[in-house]
């Protein structure tokens, strides 16, 4: 969730890229922002429930060459100045910033309550009070941090620096990401890659249960065994990867959303990456496997319903998905089972536990990332890059739609390993998806202006619905995930055959049914569905290539008639574009949806 940066310097000034770093890492939460930095042998903290570029308008002229910075998704305390972060100790002499959960902060609380004046709600502020007793009681900087850390229980990445060692950033990890970054301008943490790009020539990926001594121009790396133990440990170098390679991306409206819907087409050719010899092994362990399970969250949830349609139809294989945060209640897990875990972020806390639990049983794990390096990468026996390049907008739109393609890329390869299909199907499947990637430019400036006159109509509803079913029962879904999450209206995908059995109570005249439909799928079914809502008087907005559909409904969506198997990386983007413009158009920040952050690195 939150966003960590932190750099020690030779002799740059380390407020302005404590900015530039906070500014690419606010996907991650914007509730509040903060940073602190060493001046003058005293520890200076700005912090509020600010925008970046007005923090950096109240640190205009500070000069340092240490300092740590912060932006916020609470989870303990709401949004404040006061629960903003970096928090300090009652001396002022330390500063801090966390992202993840410390579950035991409570305890840690009433035993320090008496001696330590606390100013927060949040869970982390017990960490500098922990640090400052420590040192209270005799330790230097890093023994004290060191056993302050053996304390903690939960998840945590941690970033601090302490007046009287103006020289060094101490850094731990456990379950939430740190990365370490190194270059002649001296030494840089940061919870993602981006914040990194062009500052570093060499990165180091911190593992769970180590500690960083961040120098300039140099790190030392430490495994707490104990609370009096640490063991040095040599950095576990990664390679400088294309993500921190690509171009910025160029935001010519302002918003990343938009942006990142747009560049779906060139997304689409780059998720083609692999030729058909590199997928080999992973198509051998999936035949190999007893059981499939695939877990996410969210939108790859919903990606993760296309990905076992793809599986189930073209290979036949068992094929279950699960929503992460219920796999180990539900899924029975033995070692010939493979796990294909899904996250753009590759962070996704939920997916994290899951495939731990599962690698303890035993069971191989594939994952789909986007995010090379990233935990789950780095916890999976293959991977597969959906190379989507970076994506700021915290409604996942160009990911999906790679995610998807993998997919469907994964599941060809395995039919025609079985037998189930010649091998020349491959380049045919190929070459729909690039065809795909052209379609969907085409349908980005076809139907952009209808969608922001409909818009402007749905802004004004309270509650809509979206039915698909089969291959677009995902779309529907995500249809609706999307309007929620940007435009705060309720929102609810349904199997079109299910409307009638409780949903249909809701509507009544002018009520907004989205339909999704393909024509080689279900036209029997869909067009029940819309007779039903349209003899309740319901508005039908359809995204169909059967015209018989589209004929039903008020207001139509023509898609391209394509092989149908790559219809959902199209048929979503109308959906896409309606929840962005439907939030312009109530005048929200489709960039910055409320409650909500891009990675969600917490349970």
């Amino acid at each position: 969730m939150c966003g960590i940066v932190g750099c020690i310097l030779n002799k740059d000034n380390a407020v302005q890229f404590i900015l530039e770093g906070l500014r690419r890492l606010e996907y991650r939460g914007y509730d509040s922002v903060g940073l602190a930095v060493i001046i003058d042998n005293n520890v200076l903290v700005v912090k509020d429930t600010c925008s970046i570029e007005q923090l950096s308008s109240r640190v205009d002229g500070f000069k340092a060459v240490v300092g740590i910075g912060h932006t916020r998704w609470a989870t303990h305390g709401r949004p404040s100045r006061k629960n903003a972060h970096p928090h300090v100790d009652c001396k002022g002499e330390i500063a801090l910033v966390h992202n993840g959960i410390i579950e035991n902060f409570e305890g840690i609380r009433k035993q320090l309550a008496f001696r330590h004046n606390f100013l927060s709600e949040t869970d982390t502020e017990v960490i500098a009070h922990l640090i400052e007793e420590n040192i209270e009681r005799g330790g230097n900087f890093f023994k004290s941090f060191t056993y302050s850390i053996a304390l903690l229980e939960g998840s945590y990445a941690i970033a601090s620096i302490y007046r009287l060692e103006p020289d060094t950033i101490l850094c731990a990890k456990k379950e939430s990401p740190l990365i370490i970054g190194i270059s002649d301008k001296g030494t840089f943490c940061a919870s993602d890659p981006l914040a990194l790009k062009g500052f570093v020539n060499e990165l180091y990926s911190l593992r769970d249960g180590e500690i960083a001594v961040l120098k300039p121009g140099k790190v030392e790396v430490y495994r707490l065994v104990n609370r009096n133990v640490v063991l040095r440990v040599k950095p576990k170098k990664i390679s400088l990867v294309s993500f921190l390679g690509q171009e910025d991306l160029k935001r010519s409206d302002g918003t990343a959303t938009l942006e990142e819907i747009r560049e779906i087409p060139y997304a689409l050719q780059k998720s083609l990456i692999y030729r058909e010899e590199e997928l080999d092994p992973i198509a051998s362990c999936l035949i190999r496997s007893g059981r499939i399970h695939i877990v996410a969250c969210g939108t790859s949830y919903h990606a993760g319903l296309i990905g076992k349609y793809y599986l189930t139809k073209l290979t036949s294989l068992n094929t279950i998905t699960y929503v992460a945060s219920e796999f180990t209640y539900w899924a029975n897990i033995d070692k010939k089972d493979t796990v294909i875990a899904i996250s753009q972020s590759g962070e996704t806390a939920d997916v994290i536990s899951a495939i731990k639990y599962a690698k303890k049983l035993g069971a191989k794990i594939i994952s789909m990332v986007n995010v090379p390096s990233s935990t789950i990468d780095r916890l999976s026996d293959y991977t597969l890059y959906i190379n989507a390049g970076p994506e700021i907008g915290v409604a996942a739109t160009k990911s999906y739609v790679n995610q998807l393609s993998i997919e469907l890329q994964l599941a060809t390869k395995v039919s025609i390993e079985l037998g189930y299909e010649d091998s020349y199907i491959y380049n045919e499947v190929v070459n729909s998806i690039r065809e795909c990637a052209k379609l969907s430019s085409e349908i980005i400036a076809k139907y952009t202006p209808l969608i922001v006159k409909l818009a402007k109509s749905i802004s004004s509803k309270n509650s809509v619905y979206f039915l698909g079913t089969g291959l677009h029962l995902p779309t529907a879904l995500e249809g609706a995930l999307k309007l929620k999450e940007l435009s705060y209206i309720h929102a609810e995908g349904y199997p079109a055959g299910e409307s009638k059995h409780g949903p249909i109570a809701l509507v009544e005249k002018g009520f907004p049914v989205m339909i999704s439909s393909s024509y080689l799928e279900a036209r029997d079914r869909i067009l029940s569905s819309i007779e039903e809502m349209r003899a309740r008087d319901a508005w039908i907005i359809a995204v169909s290539n059967d015209d018989k559909v589209l004929s039903k409904a008020d207001v139509n969506i023509p898609m391209p008639k394509s092989n149908h198997l790559v219809t959902p990386m199209m048929f979503i983007i109308p959906w896409q574009l309606l929840a962005y413009f439907t939030s312009k158009s109530k005048g929200l920040n489709p960039d910055k949806p409320r409650n909500l952050a891009k990675s969600v690195t917490v349970k």
